[in-house]
């Protein structure tokens, strides 16, 4: 199957649907594997292409862009892993599920599992670990899995909430009213916003938060933010679940004059391009937004099992960070987002990706 990139979709469609992707990739030869730490290595290429079935939970634009590093690691490393195809569930745990059986029954070598949910994933994940498949699984870990990669949703909120403390403390005496846009309907998500809440009233006590509202898409950004300003009208500040509902903010409160960046402050997370963009302009209320490196995330997934099918070590259990990009550092950030296969930033590895020593809670060696 050649490739079939799907259709643009913006955060908020990760909740309501998706589109299919297929992509291949043959090569044969050697590959110089980077390490989640950084280090490298010769490592003698399969002798065969391994085909590698990847597994979404729906199709959403950050998924898109690890599906595209997969596929840069393979071309680069000439691994010989083929990753195809893409199969979409839609945004239903069960499908996803259901659909991986295809790799289980017609001869693949490994796979990619990107969900959100652990149901019905250990049997699976047992059975493959049986047929000698080599898996990877990003976000939510489960049985028999071979490498796992945390998804940083929690350092997202951490760092997205340490930044909005430090501007009402420097802004605003460590004073004043903020708001919280939440997603719960979603539990391996969730943690994002917790650490945001945690944060904030750790770091800023003197600060109160006035309301919660649940979105994730411009949509409902602009309705929960119309919604908390009409009822908090003192409201400086809100914290966003993702970039897409803290840009439907930002253009309620554009439409409100509430411009000053030494007034008001908004961020979420996933530095999606739009988002990148209104922090170059330097003077946005948009003021911050928490990468999760995808990028790097999806080189190390793609090197996990190039060490794999090598039967070279690699850590098992790995936990990711994230990146708070501010218009103080935005340049850097753009140069190191497209330098995940750079040897220049083999860093950013060592430093945002730390190894578990035991496995994630509920999940067995």
């Amino acid at each position: 199957m050649g490739d079939e990139f799907l259709k643009g979709l913006d955060r908020g469609e990760l909740l309501k649907r998706g589109g299919v992707a297929a992509a291949g990739l043959a090569f044969g030869g050697s590959f110089l594997a980077r390490d989640a730490f950084g280090r490298s290595s010769t490592v003698a290429a399969a002798d065969a292409t391994k085909r590698i079935g990847v597994s979404l939970w729906t199709d959403a634009e950050v998924h898109r862009q690890i599906i595209d590093w997969f596929k840069k690691t393979a071309a680069k490393d000439k691994s010989g892993l083929a990753y195809n195809p893409v199969l979409d569930g839609k945004g239903d745990g069960v499908k996803q599920v259901t659909q991986a059986e295809a790799f289980l029954t017609q001869d693949f070598h490994g796979a990619l599992i990107m969900n959100i949910q652990p149901e019905g994933w250990d049997d699976w994940g047992n059975r493959a670990q049986k047929k000698g498949l080599k898996t990877v699984a990003y976000t939510v870990p489960f049985e028999g899995v071979t490498f796992f990669n945390q998804a940083g949703n929690v350092p997202g909120g951490i760092g997205l909430a340490t930044a909005c403390a430090k501007w009402f403390k420097q802004k605003h005496g460590g004073k004043g009213e903020w708001g919280l846009f939440e997603l719960t309907s979603v539990p391996a998500l969730r943690s994002r916003t917790k650490a945001m809440e945690a944060t904030m009233k750790k770091l800023a006590p003197g600060v109160k938060l006035v309301g919660k509202f649940q979105a994730a898409d411009n949509a409902g950004g602009a309705k929960g933010a119309a919604g908390l300003l009409q009822a908090h009208p003192n409201m400086k500040a809100i914290l966003c679940f993702d970039d897409d509902a803290a840009l439907g903010a930002l253009q309620v409160f554009t439409e409100q004059g509430k411009t000053d960046p030494n007034e008001f402050w908004l961020g979420g997370v996933d530095a999606t391009p739009l988002a990148v963009a209104e922090l170059q302009k330097g003077d946005s209320v948009y003021q911050a937004s928490g990468s999760l490196l995808w990028e790097y995330s999806a080189v190390t997934c793609s090197h996990m099992l190039e060490r794999a099918f090598a039967g070279k070590a690699h850590p098992r259990w790995l936990d990711s960070g994230a990146y708070i990009v501010t218009r103080q550092n935005v340049k850097q950030y753009t140069s190191l987002k497209n330098g995940a296969l750079n040897p220049k930033y083999s860093w950013v590895y060592a430093k945002y990706q730390k190894q578990h020593t035991t496995p994630p809670p509920g999940v067995k060696k």
